[in-house]
């Protein structure tokens, strides 16, 4: 199956490698995001998508399509329909310098919630300061981009994300 289908729930825990093994980072705030890949047309960015103070990443099938209505809304860019994405996707933290952009383009161009966001938060100030508070620059890490195949075939799909190191504050 090609067609991409979202997972009702899936979940990313953060780990970090040591001589023992891996151990999960309890770490919240990390912002990743979800490309869609297009076969026509633009491919989708849906973020933010946060760890919990667990070190927990849930990926819900609302949360996705709430911010590929934000995508849409933002007039960015023309999109196909999500139909028309691979099933292959591809998930991984944002840098520092990304989440930095996210904020900045929060507070000057996009001042206000987008369609679907505003089913994810309760005001752009929320938004924002998830920006301004997330880790994401204090992060190492050496491991490609996850890239599961969202075809319906695991409706709960878990993976473990490896930060190689978190810098102090």
């Amino acid at each position: 199956m090609n067609e991409l289908i979202f997972p009702e729930l899936a979940s990313i825990q953060l780990v970090m490698r040591s001589a023992a093994g891996s151990e999960p980072l309890r770490l919240g705030g990390v912002v990743f995001a979800v490309r869609l890949i297009a076969r026509s047309k633009n491919d989708y960015t849906l973020a933010p998508l946060v760890s919990d103070p667990t070190g927990v990443v849930t990926i819900s099938r609302e949360a996705c399509e709430c911010l590929v209505d934000a995508d849409h809304d933002s007039g960015l860019m023309d999109y196909a329909g999500v139909g028309q994405c691979s099933s292959r996707v591809e998930i991984r933290h944002l840098s520092g310098a990304e989440v930095e952009r996210a904020a900045d383009a929060r507070r000057k161009i996009w001042r206000r919630l987008l369609r679907g966001e505003d089913r994810i938060f309760r005001s752009i100030d929320e938004l924002i300061t998830l920006y301004d508070r997330a880790p994401n620059a204090r992060l190492s890490v050496s491991s490609p981009p996850l890239r599961p195949t969202w075809n319906g075939s695991s409706l709960h799909p878990s993976y473990q994300y490896v930060i190689d190191r978190v810098a102090p504050t």
